[in-house]
């Protein structure tokens, strides 16, 4: 009888055993299902996180290279402002997509740092490629502040242009007025008795028979002349008489077919002939 329980106790007892080594083999198996599992993401993660730091750090070196060509053409004049412009915007877009890029991938890294993975090596090229975009960044908004500011400068001084052609224009206009007004001469052509009629001419000296230029005569009844450009006068009568003080040998009669006839007054010497008076009264029988 004793044999029999003895016997009974050993074989609960192996049973026992057993199932615990069973328990613990199981356990063992989940656990390194686990493992695996953990180290399936971390190995995607990480080599998620390789290849956009790759592809962010050739971005970063295109995006120089770019920078540094469009300021070549700036500085060559082979691009107008806004080509130059619009390729820095175009950068400056492009900068901000890496800057997301890192972003993304910061928060992807903060899952392998939850798990107790050492990723400082990680975090530091992260900060790195961070440095180079902010660094293009600045570059990039300081080029087109200097666009803006150039732009500014460039209106500012057209504006000034402008002001000083306008001033230049008002300085030539009177220029040209004065210059008119003191080459200008008054010409008045016609039988004498007409000419007395008209308060041209006056009669005075002893028996008021001397002819002479009224000194208040209405000088819009006379012909305005430009003396830079006339130098002929045309006469129709006979026995032509300048009144007035006009230097003889500075001018000529022109004659015509008929006897005492007089075509023309020709100025021989313009400076001559117009340094005593600005107002020309010629007399003539019909």
């Amino acid at each position: 009888m004793k044999k029999i329980v003895f016997a009974a106790l050993i074989a609960m007892f192996a049973t026992s055993c057993g199932r615990e080594k069973e328990q613990q083999i199981t356990l063992l198996t989940v656990s390194n299902d686990s493992l695996q599992v953990v180290l399936a993401a971390r190995d995607s993660v990480l080599n998620e996180a390789l290849f956009a730091l790759s592809d962010i750090s050739s971005t970063l070196s295109d995006i120089k290279r770019q920078e540094s060509i469009v300021v070549s053409k700036s500085e060559l004049g082979k691009s107008d402002e806004a080509q130059v412009k619009e390729d820095l915007e175009i950068l400056a877009e492009r900068l901000s997509d890496q800057r997301k890029a890192i972003a993304t991938l910061k928060k992807n890294t903060a899952l392998l740092k939850k798990a107790n993975i050492n990723i400082a090596g990680l975090e530091k090229l992260m900060n790195e490629l961070r440095t180079q975009i902010d660094e293009r960044d600045a570059t990039i908004k300081a080029m087109l502040g200097n666009i803006d500011d150039l732009n500014n400068q460039i209106i500012k001084l057209n504006t000034e242009l402008s002001d000083a052609n306008k001033t230049s224009q008002m300085l030539s206009n009177v220029v040209s007025d004065q210059e008119s007004e003191l080459n200008k001469a008054y010409v008045a052509v016609g039988p004498t008795k007409e000419l007395l009629d008209r308060g041209i001419l006056i009669k005075k000296g002893l028996g008021n028979k001397t002819l002479a230029v009224n000194p208040n005569l209405d000088k819009s009844q006379m012909t305005i002349i430009d003396i830079r450009e006339t130098s002929v006068i045309d006469l129709s009568g006979k026995n032509a008489e300048i009144i007035g003080s006009f230097p003889v040998g500075s001018y000529t009669f022109v004659s015509g077919q008929t006897r005492n006839s007089i075509t023309k007054l020709r100025i021989t010497d313009a400076d001559t002939f117009w340094e005593n008076s600005r107002v020309l009264v010629i007399t003539f029988k019909e």
